[in-house]
């Protein structure tokens, strides 16, 4: 809410607009957002809990179509295209004249010169991607904390430094087994046992436990990754491009889709 009042304060009183009543504004009322947020979304990401989970999911759809309502406000693009296009403009340091180009080209990416209805839809689709793409995480995230192996026989185990059996037995004690050893999916447990198990059938069986993250009810992503991939693609036409690697490749060195794509083939 102090976010929104503070950009509709530079929407509607830049009459001789300023670097700092224009862009340096903006950045000053969503820097407290973005550090608040992404405060939670780093914990949601490194110690995520039901309480913390439904708090941040409970949240994510208002602060998603807040971030993708800026962009596409036509008093606040207006303000600053008109300070952009400014004799001061040309005279910033290169920090802050760089600050301008980036963001004038982050809205137009986002589709800040789209028709009204384009920019309905272009923010439809931005809260869509973000709901998809955090339960796309959690379901990665579930199905990995989901999957065990209790190993009994320590002959299995052949290979393994001690470092990585010691951490095992007491993975197996904490879950309330006794001379057993348990791994995981997680990448300390899951890469011992790929780089130093000598039994090929426990490398398998984790091998495949692993290639199935996200691909098995009830965290299962198959059906989220085709809307996702229709979303993006109608996104970056939606901005002027061919398909979303264009898009999300354009402002970068690669320039291109298909050059990233030459590169990663070579």
């Amino acid at each position: 809410a102090d976010a929104a009042e503070a950009i509709q304060s530079i929407a509607e009183g830049c009459n001789m607009p300023t670097y700092e009543s224009t862009f340096g504004a903006l950045e000053a009322a969503l820097e407290p957002l973005n550090r608040a947020w992404g405060r939670v979304g780093h914990l949601d990401a490194v110690c995520n809990n039901p309480e913390l989970r439904a708090a941040h999911n409970a949240m994510l759809p208002k602060v998603s179509a807040f971030f993708a309502s800026i962009p596409l406000n036509p008093q606040l693009w207006q303000a600053l295209k008109a300070f952009g296009a400014s004799t001061a403009a040309e005279g910033l340091s290169p920090v802050k004249r760089r600050h301008v180009e980036e963001t004038m080209a982050d809205f137009r990416e986002q589709g800040a010169d789209l028709a009204p209805e384009q920019k309905k839809r272009a923010a439809e689709i931005q809260q869509r991607l973000s709901e998809l793409t955090q339960k796309y995480s959690e379901n990665c995230l579930d199905a990995t904390n989901a999957w065990e192996k209790i190993v009994t026989d320590k002959r299995q185990l052949s290979g393994l430094p001690g470092s990585a059996l010691a951490a095992a037995r007491q993975s197996a004690r904490e879950k309330g087994q006794e001379d057993a050893w348990r791994f995981t999916l997680q990448a300390p447990s899951f890469i011992a046992v790929m780089t130093h198990a000598d039994d090929d059938a426990l490398r398998r069986e984790v091998w495949e436990a692993f290639s199935a993250i996200g691909r098995e009810p009830p965290y299962d992503n198959r059906t989220i990754v085709p809307e996702t991939l229709i979303l993006r693609h109608e996104l970056a036409q939606l901005a002027g491009q061919k398909n979303f690697a264009d898009h999300v490749t354009a402002r970068h060195m690669a320039g291109s889709g298909q050059a990233a794509l030459d590169f990663t083939a070579g």
